[in-house]
This record gives C-alpha cells, structure tokens and sequence, in this order.
C-alpha cells in the first residue's frame, strides 16, 4: 500500500497480539453475533466460496499470538486494519503472521484503489466520509481538493423544472447515488430561479459554464477543470445513472 502501510506494522502487531485462540472469520456487520461465523479458512475452501473483504478476523501470528481486527483492505503484502478494542487504524505485513493467516491473505486479491484510498483517510483521522450538497462553487472546490475527488455540480430548477425534480426524486436521492457519492463525488447544486425572475449569484455560474437548458451537470475534476457534462434527464433508473457517471469519470483519470 505504498507508503501507509510500513514494515513497521510487525512491532504494532507484537505488541497488540495476546493469547492465542482459533481463528474466526466473520460477515462485514459490525455485530459480535454474528449468525454467520465460519470458524476457519477451511470452511471456506470447503464451501468454494470467496472471502470479500471488509471482514471481521482473529489475527494469529507466527507465536499464536492474536488480534481482533476488522481488516479493511489487502495492497502489497499489507493488512490495513483496525484494531476492534481501541478502534485504532494500522496496517500489518501479511508475512508477520501465522501460516494459516498468511496463506489466507496470500490468496486474496489486492483491494481496489478507492478501498485504500478510504483506509487513507480513516488513518489521517478525516473519518468516513458521507457527500452533502455544497450551495458555492468555493465550498465545493475546498473539499475536492482535500479529498482529491472530482465535483458533481448539479444546475437545477427544484421549484419549476419537472426534468430536474424527477432527477432528484428518482436518482439523487436513491441509496445507489449517495453510496457512490460518498466515496466518488462531491456535491455541489446551483439552484436556479425560474427564468425571468431576480438575478442571483446562480445567473454568474450559468454564463461560466454556458448552461442553457436543465437539469445540466457539470463533472469537474479535483482542481476545476471540466471532464464532463450531462444535460436532461430520460428517467434513467439509479444504477444505469451512477454506471454512467463512474464511466465518465473513471475515463477522466
């Protein structure tokens, strides 16, 4: 995982591991009763079933030593973790552990970028981080540049565009947009009156961006620069909405 995740993660996970006892792998769910504990990696391999990470672990090291951990993420021989007594974020070299956790881990697939990304910043202590609307450009440009992510901006009529309430109400509040926001997006929306009506600070930002007919969204990456635009709305369900946002951003980087 490149620079976050150091070798020195073998002296955390001496310290951090005590005694021993049988492995566990369990669902994502935060809860320790879990109905769905697999006892050991056996029973996976067993079953034929592919482990997906985030997963709730005992740790065993090559003394037996253990640590219970929800790990994250999988990069480069590393664990990223966090530590279920104290909620601390570390990371852990897959080779520092016992055999069967080490095989375990081996076998995994590294985890896709926007997952280590995320363990980025849980680690600095930014938190997880959940998209809000920004009402200003500036906000919005603020926090992309923190979190190094592109802005959806949204130019909208919430009060006299029937295009633009059934993008809201269909796709912008769905859970399929706001999960992929929260980990791709920041959101940013220019309310605009009905046409003919009081100048406001929204007509500036039409002319900058040369926006005529709505809803029109505007895909700016993380310092401004536009790599994308949508204008209308043909009732696309929230997935079909959210593939094609990810395409286009995805082609941008």
């Amino acid at each position: 995982m490149k620079t976050i995740l150091p070798a020195i993660a073998f002296g955390i996970l001496l310290l951090a591991l005590s005694s021993c006892r049988k492995p566990q792998v369990e669902s994502a769910g935060e809860g320790e009763e879990s109905s769905s504990v697999i006892e050991t990696v056996t029973d996976f391999l067993e079953k034929k079933e592919t482990p997906q990470l985030p997963m709730v672990r005992t740790l065993v090291d090559a003394e037996g030593r253990n640590l219970r951990a929800r790990i994250l993420a999988k990069s480069q021989g590393f664990l990223a973790v966090k530590r279920l007594e104290d909620e601390k974020y570390f990371s852990i070299a897959i080779g520092d552990l016992g055999q069967e956790d080490r095989e375990f881990f081996t076998s995994l697939p590294d985890s896709p970028e926007k997952d280590i990304e995320e363990f980025r910043r849980l680690q600095a202590g930014l938190g997880e981080r959940a998209a809000r609307w920004n009402l200003s450009l500036s906000s919005a440009e603020f926090e992309a540049a923190k979190f190094d992510l592109p802005i959806y901006l949204l130019f909208t009529g919430s009060t006299w565009c029937p295009p633009c309430q059934a993008l809201e109400r269909i796709v912008l509040s769905s859970a399929e947009f706001q999960e992929f926001a929260n980990s791709d997006l920041v959101l940013c929306k220019v309310d605009v009156p009905r046409p003919g009506g009081s100048l406001t600070s929204s007509n500036s930002l039409t002319r900058q961006f040369e926006v005529n007919s709505y809803p029109t969204v505007v895909l700016l990456d993380a310092r401004g620069k536009e790599i994308g635009r949508f204008a209308g709305y043909g009732n696309t369900e929230p997935a079909a909405y959210v593939k094609k946002l990810e395409s286009r951003i995805g082609t941008a980087r």
